[in-house]
């Protein structure tokens, strides 16, 4: 059952945090300075945003989720569980929170250590206003959307001053339109009426009209005589029909992805779940740890990873509450292994995938030791382990194992499956690299873990290869894939384009060489514009034939072959070490 109450952005504003509060299943401020901008034209244009749904909960009651005050600065604030019964009355949101939040921000606090600017000046009669937010007056003139117009053409007052003078008398715009003009040095008529105009128009939208529609809904209340198995039954049923609820809600608008509602429903079952997932993906940014990650970890160590939204149970917020630490210590391991088998930089980068640290965490969650946190700290002299990890990770990432592969191969699906299957069965055992390249095998990839000279370099995954070819160094994906030998100068010579666009002619230069004295040139000509002491130094970094006579473009063959050669000994020296 619901029903409506609607009333004004001011009264609104000023009740959160003190009758509206925000629920444990809901997530994070995901509106950004231009959005919560738009907002306000919006308002002050009258048009409609929504309605708003919230949980009406009664003084007295033992509230059905735990809570958490909206952010005044855009930061996180931690939920935290009322003590007994509420004092008063409390409104639940369970929709709506963005445009909440960004009344609360826009007329009372700040974002990103910046406060919204009303332009007093803007062109009222086109009902075209202007918000901006900015750390000062000055940046906010500097930042204005509208560049049209001069910054002497703005008249920028924070929307909270112009908010707190019409709080305390709101029908009286023209005496806080004098003070303003006064304050700003405005003395021109037409601008002095400008300044008028448009506080008139913030009155109007914020103060008077009451365009904040409220959804209230009610939930099933026991008798105050019912027993506690009733009482407690119909708590579940309240707090499964309201997660539901609020999955559905955001199906449509800002909507949350398929883990972002999973979160929802553990927080639901539990509010220290809440905690779990912001501090874990806090700790472990430097392994690229998402929410979503994280979520599909936990499921991955219950051996279930097709698990769905539709399926999450209080059972899996338990086996948080009851293995959260030895998860956070395997993931430190994790962390630690990458940082000292040369990985870390690999996985700075974006986009990598994250199914081996699955199965890195799955491995290391299921041994005995107590003291998981510290299991690499021996990985330079009798972690026997360690090694056989290295030598999975390394040759998988080469493979591109990872990633989509044909043949039926689907990374997220078909390779989960396949290697949960074989990790299931070799819980507290040697790690299983041999039987995990099998499955490989088996299932007809085209997989290669001992590489020679008769190795086909072009099956492997570019971007581990070149990891490796530069030692692991950071930023690649920052500068361009660069044909040793130009192109331009090869389809000259009549040679095959698969040829001209191996791995063996590529190396990766920086944006500002590639495009500029490099762009073109031969690779005899580009190195005779490399300082002399520099050029032994590139020939070692980018593995360049040292015989100078191969930078003719008539020798490109016997090129390609002698750097493949120095390809396949630095990928060697690599895996082996």
């Amino acid at each position: 059952m619901s029903n409506w109450e609607y009333k004004s952005v001011a009264t609104t504003t000023k009740e959160i945090n003190d009758l509206f509060v925000l629920p444990v299943i809901q997530r994070r401020l995901v509106w950004d300075e231009e959005k919560i901008a738009l907002l306000f034209d919006s308002l002050l244009k009258g048009n409609s945003f929504g309605g708003i749904m919230v949980i009406e909960e009664d003084k007295g009651d033992i509230p059905l989720f735990e809570m958490r005050d909206f952010s005044k600065d855009g930061g996180i604030e931690k939920s935290f569980v009322a003590e007994g019964k509420l004092g008063r009355n409390k409104y639940f949101v369970i929709d709506g929170q963005q445009r909440l939040q960004s009344f609360f921000i826009g007329l009372k606090g700040s974002l990103n250590g910046k406060r919204m600017y009303f332009d007093l000046f803007s062109d009222h009669e086109k009902a075209e206003f202007e918000f901006i937010f900015a750390e000062s007056v000055e940046g906010a003139k500097k930042a204005s959307v509208n560049n049209e117009r001069d910054i002497k053409e703005r008249c920028l007052c924070l929307a909270s001053e112009i908010f707190d003078g019409l709080d305390r008398n709101s029908q009286d715009e023209d005496r806080l339109a004098k003070k303003i003009a006064t304050n700003l040095n405005v003395v021109e008529e037409p601008l002095k009426d400008s300044i008028k105009q448009n506080i008139k128009e913030f009155r109007k939208g914020i103060f008077t009209s009451n365009s904040v529609g409220i959804c209230k809904v009610t939930l099933d209340k026991p008798e105050d005589d019912a027993p506690d198995g009733e009482k407690s039954r119909i708590q579940i049923n309240n707090r499964t029909r309201i997660v539901e609820l609020f999955r559905r809600l955001n199906e449509g608008g800002t909507k949350l992805s398929a883990f972002d509602l999973m979160a929802s429903r553990l927080k639901g079952f539990d509010y220290k779940m809440e905690a779990f997932l912001d501090e874990m993906t806090e700790k472990f940014k430097a392994l690229n740890l998402t929410q979503d990650n994280l979520i599909k970890t936990i499921f991955v160590l219950q051996d279930d990873h097709t698990k769905e939204l539709v399926n999450i149970a209080e059972a899996d917020a338990k086996f948080i509450a009851a293995n959260g630490k030895r998860i956070e210590n395997c993931f430190s391991a994790a962390q630690k292994f990458l940082e000292l088998s040369g990985l870390k930089n690999y996985y700075a980068g974006s986009n990598r995938s994250f199914i081996p640290i699955y199965f890195l965490i799955y491995f290391l969650f299921h041994l005995e030791e107590k003291n998981i946190e510290n299991y690499f700290d021996n990985i330079e002299t009798s972690n026997t382990q360690a090694k056989r990890i290295k030598d999975w990770l390394r040759v998988s990432l080469l493979n591109g194992v990872f990633k989509a592969r044909g043949a039926g191969w689907v990374a997220y699906k078909t390779g989960v499956r396949k290697i949960l299957a074989v990790m299931k069965v070799n819980k507290g055992r040697p790690f299983p690299v041999e039987d995990l390249f099998k499955v490989y095998r088996d299932h007809g990839l085209l997989f290669e873990d001992n590489i020679n000279e008769s190795t086909n370099l072009g099956l492997f995954d570019a971007s581990f290869l070149f990891y490796i070819i530069y030692d692991g160094r950071n930023g690649l994906r920052l500068e361009d894939v660069d044909h040793i030998h130009p192109k331009n100068l090869l389809l000259n010579e009549k040679y095959d384009s698969a040829k001209i666009n191996s791995i063996e002619n590529f190396q990766l230069l920086y944006m500002v060489d590639n495009r500029g004295e490099k762009n073109g040139k031969s690779l005899a000509a580009w190195l005779k514009l490399l300082p002399l002491e520099n050029i032994s130094s590139y020939k070692t970094t980018h593995l360049i034939p040292a015989d100078d006579r191969l930078y003719d473009p008539a020798e490109f063959p016997e090129f390609l072959r002698q750097r493949k050669t120095l390809i396949i000994d630095k990928i060697t020296r690599v895996l082996s070490s």
